[in-house]
């Protein structure tokens, strides 16, 4: 559907894009659950969000996709973000307000700007748009960025096919036009209907340079189960549909597979020094992963907890009475109240069944640890703008990330001289076998999180000999030289938040995990066992260190501590003092030669 149809709900084959949701929440429970019904529904999509459902100054009811955007700490926001998982997008606490939400989405090779603002009406309130909303629009002039804005402005002008014209929406107009923005709203559909009447209140804004991306934009006819109707569009179709391609290793054909992976094995050229080796054992690994695993569309299924069969009955009744309302006004709005309030009654009854059955089947480790997670809050984080020194905040994904890597891995010249002269050392006999190579990667964990090359454990559990015997002798060669290949020192890092941290922004906010190969994995489990059997077994850790030792760790040096402190203090009647030293950035910074002598 082009951008200027009529803005009305389309059927058919539509091309894939990455999809956007508008919506004015009114604050509705129901509502947020049904905006997780539309998100489970969504590859990938963005929500532009007013008024959601809040408590304690936290948006609520909102689950299945990444950790809803907004800024905390400032009252319960008016204006948030949320995007399924997989979406390339960075939250802007420094551009944000109660009444105004802001990230940065990266689609392909294209940054664009998106805002969910509320524009508040009253004796109180300014003029329109906010002073914040000003803000973001100079920044992105001044920075050349594209910028969409989802908004409910509560502003009135005939412009946008509005009934009347009112002084904030002059104001509004006003501004527009000043400015590099455009109104995309297609059409006369109302966003706004009660029984009152309707109204074009909520608009749809992106800058001159990104307004033709944005497609079939139109008002649809769902239950929102709020006084607002859902707005719907869609950005960069080309670049989503390429997007969209992958293999899924849980998919992979393990018999073919083998059969490929002795084949490019055997046929490669034997090469004798260790970097060719690794580099055709990686080649060859590929190869027959893509062989045997059928690339095809990804697909995001989910269903969403409570929506029992009465549940989606109930709903599909409330969408009736809502378009019957519509159509014929006056008394029939008292049977969309009546339906709705059925709905939601049943719905917080199903929800309360689906979480007690949920905790009372979670009988195994992972199913606790889930129900742990959700307790705790724990949501797929989206990356936030890093803070510099001098008090700014990055403007591209790629200046955050040269950040948190210059705090988090500071470079040190004598760390990157590479040793160019090999010395042959002799290794101990039966440390690398057959046996210990086939048990340490049998130790993972099948599906872990690939490295950079791509390969996960369970391509090496079903290698078969034919892996094992390169194994051997890629691990033998790397110990006995004491060299490390350099596809192994290629990593993929993660920056996990840490918890308690209300400055996300801050560099020493996030830990940083490194996803290294599971081919270099194995070997270092090998010398784990080896140091751990042999040489700890002849000179032993002292009982002080807690480090590297099994059964003991952090809980452990703080309980015997406090013993220490209580024995001091209570039963010797002393007097006690503790001096607590911490190194920042103790293991990024130190120096390894020096850590050898």
């Amino acid at each position: 559907m082009d951008r200027k149809t009529n803005g009305k709900a389309t059927s058919g084959n539509q091309a894939e894009g990455l999809e956007f949701i508008q919506l004015n929440m009114q604050h509705s429970r129901a509502a947020a659950a049904g905006m997780t019904k539309n998100l489970s529904k969504m590859k990938k999509g963005i929500c532009l969000l007013q008024e959601p459902w809040c408590s304690n100054g936290a948006v609520r009811g909102l689950s299945g996709g990444q950790e809803p955007l907004y800024a905390k700490g400032k009252g319960n926001p008016r204006a948030c973000i949320w995007a399924t998982r997989g979406i390339n997008i960075w939250f802007w606490p420094h551009l944000s307000t109660r009444d105004l939400a802001v990230a940065l989405v990266v689609v392909g090779t294209k940054d664009v700007v998106v805002a969910s603002a509320y524009m508040p009406e009253g004796k109180k309130e300014k003029e329109p748009p906010p002073r914040e909303v000003r803000t973001l629009v100079d920044f992105c002039e001044e920075h050349k960025l594209a910028l969409v804005i989802g908004t409910d402005t509560n502003c009135h002008h005939q412009t946008w096919h509005s009934k009347k014209t009112d002084k904030r929406g002059e104001e509004l107009l006003e501004f527009i036009l000043s400015s590099r923005l455009e109104i995309v709203n297609q059409g006369r559909e109302p966003t706004f209907w009660t029984r009152r009447g309707n109204e074009i209140i909520d608009l749809t804004m992106a800058s001159w340079d990104i307004a033709e991306e944005i497609q079939e934009w139109r008002t649809t006819e769902e239950q929102s189960l709020s006084d607002h109707r859902i707005i719907r569009f869609k950005m960069f179709q080309e670049i989503m549909e390429d997007q969209t391609m992958g293999r899924n290793v849980r998919h992979t054909n393990w018999t073919a597979f083998k059969k490929t992976l002795d084949k490019e094995l055997g046929d490669r050229e034997r090469k004798r020094d260790v970097e060719s080796v690794v580099t055709n054992f990686n080649e060859a690994m590929q190869t027959s992963f893509e062989e045997s695993t059928r690339e095809k569309k990804a697909t995001r299924k989910r269903n969403v907890p409570g929506w029992t069969p009465e549940v989606k009955e109930l709903f599909r009744k409330s969408k009736q009475a809502l378009r019957r309302a519509w159509r014929e006004g006056g008394a029939a709005w008292n049977l969309v109240n009546i339906a709705a309030r059925r709905f939601r009654r049943a719905l917080k009854k199903a929800k309360g069944e689906s979480w007690k059955t949920f905790c009372a089947e979670a009988e195994s480790t992972t199913a606790a640890n889930r129900v742990f997670k959700i307790i705790g809050g724990n949501r797929s984080r989206a990356p936030v703008a890093i803070k510099k020194e001098d008090g700014t905040f990055c403007v591209t994904p790629e200046e955050s990330l040269e950040q948190l890597m210059l705090a988090h891995f500071p470079v040190m010249e004598d760390q990157l001289e590479r040793t160019t002269s090999f010395i042959r050392k002799e290794i101990p006999e039966g440390i690398i076998t057959k046996e210990k190579v086939r048990a340490a990667i049998s130790s993972f964990g099948p599906y872990k999180a690939a490295g950079v090359d791509g390969i996960y454990p369970i391509m090496l559990q079903k290698g078969g000999d034919a892996v094992i015997k390169e194994l051997v002798g890629i691990y033998k060669t790397c110990l006995r030289y004491g060299y490390v290949p350099e596809a192994w020192q290629r990593v993929r890092v993660v920056f996990i938040p840490k918890p308690g941290k209300s400055d996300t922004s801050d560099p020493k906010a996030v830990r940083p995990i490194c996803l290294t190969s599971f081919v270099m994995k194995g070997l270092e489990r090998i010398l784990d066992w080896f140091i751990r059997d042999h040489c700890l077994r002849l000179r032993p850790l002292h009982l002080s260190q807690y480090a590297y030792r099994r059964g003991v760790g952090t809980e452990t040096a703080l309980h015997q501590l406090v013993s220490r402190l209580e024995k001091t203090v209570i039963d010797d009647g002393q007097m006690a003092l503790a001096t607590f030293t911490d190194i920042q950035g103790a293991f990024s910074n130190v120096f390894v030669h020096r850590m050898i002598e």
